[in-house]
């Protein structure tokens, strides 16, 4: 698995402290050219927030074709049936889990 950290269309390192100038699809386009077996995207500005996941940018690397478990904003069980909608093989819950169980639940 190779982790895709995302902030702004663009792969962020070192503990998402720096931002690169790789976007997220060109590193998408290298974990398929190099037969990466599965991807976690993070949204960057979205984790821990319980804000929703970022559909969009979560089309966009499911649309490659490599296994994707996504991270950042999941908040209730429908994020993650509209995770699994577009194509995500898993999620990431970590905050939802601790300040509202309750809506993973349902």
């Amino acid at each position: 698995m190779v982790a895709i950290d995302v902030r702004g269309g663009y792969v962020t390192v070192r503990g998402w402290q720096t931002e690169t100038t790789l976007a997220v699809e060109e590193a998408v386009q290298r974990c398929c050219d190099a037969r990466v077996a599965r991807l976690l995207c993070t949204a960057v500005e979205r984790d821990g927030t319980l804000a929703g996941p970022d559909l969009e940018l979560l089309r966009t690397v499911v649309s490659a074709g490599i296994p994707v478990m996504a991270a950042g904003g999941v908040r209730s069980q429908q994020d993650v049936d509209d995770l699994a909608a577009i194509g995500c093989e898993s999620a990431i819950v970590g905050t939802a889990l601790v300040s509202n169980p309750e809506a993973l639940l349902t």
